[in-house]
């Protein structure tokens, strides 16, 4: 009988000591976020991507502006992080106003087991 109990508390002590060690959440986790941003034609847009991912994670543009000046994507050594950058190519002389659209993905390196990706639409209006 005491031999029994002795099974019966240490089966009992490995259930409660494995079920404690569970894997990494390796689930992929998908993120869409949309902006919307007014801006004056000669006006500089900045958007520091770190907020929006993992200190490993990359950035890139998915969908480019139709017409711009400066639309990039830049890694800043000094802060080790991505940085969005826009500027308008509006001016007065063209129209008063026009409406653009990116798209950033803010994602693991390739080759990774957990995959979680961030999806930014910025939808810029330019208004003179």
């Amino acid at each position: 009988m005491k031999k029994l109990y002795s099974i019966v508390s240490v089966s009992i002590l490995v259930c409660v000591v494995f079920s404690s060690c569970q894997k990494a959440n390796l689930k992929n986790e998908n993120q869409t976020i949309t902006l919307n941003v007014s801006l004056t034609p000669d006006q500089l847009y900045k958007l520091d991507l770190s907020q929006y991912g993992d200190a490993d994670d990359i950035a890139s543009i998915s969908t480019q502006a139709a017409d711009f000046i400066t639309s990039e994507v830049n890694f800043d050594n000094s802060s080790q992080k991505y940085f969005y950058t826009y500027t308008s190519s509006l001016n007065s002389k063209t129209a008063l106003s026009k409406t653009e659209k990116v798209v950033l993905s803010v994602h693991e390196p390739a080759g990774r087991r957990h995959c979680d990706q961030t999806i930014i639409t910025i939808n810029f209006t330019i208004n003179e």
